[in-house]
């Protein structure tokens, strides 16, 4: 777009300040060059002089650097032979538009070109992925938690389903607790691409541990009331987007779920994400795994989930959510009983909240 704009225009002032570096590569010269270029183009502009001297001046002005006579006089020789300027019979310089402009021109076919080489392989990356997948098998690799959400970030600007097994939706964390867990670049893509745009699909299968939403909550917020609180209107959250968007399915489940699973799935099924927690149910590490065989695999595992789960809606996402509150209650109760004794039980309670 910038070498149009300049090959329409052919003048730097037309140029942004913040695009015209593009054309000092475009030209291929180097940032002192280019400097001096833009100095006898000033100079031009100005009617004034544009005999080596001014145009040192112009140029040690706007550059703040000292240049000897004799690299000045290597420079212009250099951007004279290259016909990038051009030197009169008074020994002044003056750019060569129209050399400026073929230069693009011929930039910009090549552009064109390249822009068709790489359209051409975008459009058969599944091909070239499912090659090396086939080739390679399986590939495995233990990332930290961080980390593994920092990739999950990645992979959802362009993923079109999105399948969790949790112990909550974490879609529904209020902002200061995403951002006290690091997810804050990930949960804020969830809620754009599924609650706003609408062009991500997202699938939760959980049991509702709520211990997890006041976990997070007292981490933040410390003072056990505000954490409670907190709590309570992260699932009225949620509730109030189970019901108002078609692309984010919650499943309950009454079957504990030994590690979470996440699949985010661009076109088809090739990698996904496993949670490995230690003795204390905490997690300790994550590991992603690429694989068509074993992505299939696991894709029939959630799908096995989800028939065996109950879909939260219109209907019945009220009755089941009330429970989740009754089981919140009750879990604040025993923390305010003994809240050092109840910290230690983090990760490991369970509640159900309603019988199949």
């Amino acid at each position: 777009m910038y070498i149009n704009i300049f090959l329409k225009y052919a003048a730097f002032p037309l140029i942004m300040e913040e695009n015209i570096n593009y054309l000092r590569k475009w030209l291929d010269i180097t940032d002192q060059q280019f400097d001096i270029l833009k100095a006898i183009h000033e100079l031009e502009r100005e009617k004034l002089v544009t005999n080596p001297t001014k145009i040192r001046e112009v140029y040690e002005k706007h550059s703040r650097k000292i240049i000897q006579q004799c690299n000045l006089s290597g420079v212009l020789k250099r951007l004279t032979a290259e016909n990038i300027i051009k030197k009169n019979n008074g020994a002044k310089y003056f750019v060569n538009f129209r050399e400026i402009k073929s230069r693009l021109e011929l930039k910009n076919k090549e552009f064109h070109k390249e822009k068709g080489i790489l359209q051409d392989v975008i459009e058969n990356t599944d091909k070239f992925i499912c090659k090396e997948l086939e080739t390679n098998d399986v590939f495995m690799k233990a990332i930290s938690i961080p980390e593994l959400y920092r990739r999950l970030s990645k992979i959802l600007v362009t993923a079109k389903e999105y399948y969790n097994i949790s112990r909550f939706p974490g879609i529904c964390l209020m902002h200061p607790i995403s951002q006290a867990i690091n997810r804050s670049e990930y949960g804020g893509l969830l809620l754009d691409r599924c609650l706003r745009k609408g062009d991500l699909k997202v699938s939760y299968i959980t049991y509702f541990e709520v211990n997890r939403l006041l976990e997070f909550a007292l981490e933040v917020y410390k003072k056990a009331d505000i954490a409670f609180n907190e709590s309570k209107l992260m699932i009225n959250q949620l509730e109030n987007q189970i019901l108002n968007s078609k692309n984010l399915k919650i499943y309950y489940t009454k079957k504990r779920i030994t590690w979470d699973i996440v699949m985010p799935i661009i076109d088809y099924p090739n990698e996904f994400f496993i949670t490995l927690r230690d003795d204390q149910f905490r997690r300790v590490l994550g590991l992603q795994v690429i694989s068509l065989e074993s992505a299939s695999k696991v894709k029939d595992i959630i799908q096995k989930h989800i028939e065996d789960s109950i879909l939260l809606d219109e209907n019945n996402c009220k009755e089941i959510l009330n429970r989740v509150r009754d089981n919140l209650k009750a879990s604040y109760k025993e923390f305010l009983k003994n809240p050092a004794e109840f910290k230690k039980s983090f990760d490991i309670k369970e509640y159900q909240v309603i019988s199949r």
